[in-house]
């Protein structure tokens, strides 16, 4: 079932490969999607419903400047942010948490458990293949964080 809603969901590439495939699925799901640079003025982006930042080569970890267009978004706390790869770590960042060089750098599919439910899990099984591409890990949550989902 497509879902009408007045609004469209942004999702900042801050270069990641994987971006366009977030878009899509996105739409497959009722939305209008537009995928911008991470540096697109917020300005042009009003009509936010959600933004979701998705992946790409930055890290955190070896303290790169951050976009502080992606700050904004995230700190700005008006519209719903959902964080996917990159995005988490920036998020984490942004909001107070820690990001380090992982122990060890993932890459390939892994397994997913979902340890607390929540709507965004909602027709999601409890246990799920994911793909890792990332060196870093977000190893403090910012306050008032919790986790819902680990690698198993």
């Amino acid at each position: 079932m497509l879902l009408k809603v007045m609004g469209v969901v942004y999702v900042l590439g801050p270069g990641g490969q994987y971006n366009h495939l977030i878009a899509r699925r996105v739409i497959e799901l009722g939305f209008d999607v537009r995928l911008r640079p991470a540096h697109s003025p917020l300005e042009e982006m009003r009509d936010a419903l959600a933004f979701i930042i998705g992946g790409g080569p930055g890290r955190l970890s070896l303290g790169e400047s951050v976009s502080q267009n992606l700050l904004r978004v995230v700190q700005n706390g008006s519209v719903p942010v959902l964080g996917i790869c990159y995005g988490h770590q920036f998020i984490a960042f942004a909001l107070g948490g820690r990001v380090e060089v992982a122990k060890k750098p993932e890459f390939g599919p892994v397994e997913v458990e979902v340890v607390e439910r929540d709507e965004l899990f909602q027709n999601v099984p409890e246990r799920f293949t994911a793909w890792l591409s990332h060196n870093d890990e977000v190893t403090a949550l910012p306050p008032s964080f919790r986790a819902l989902a680990r690698i198993s």
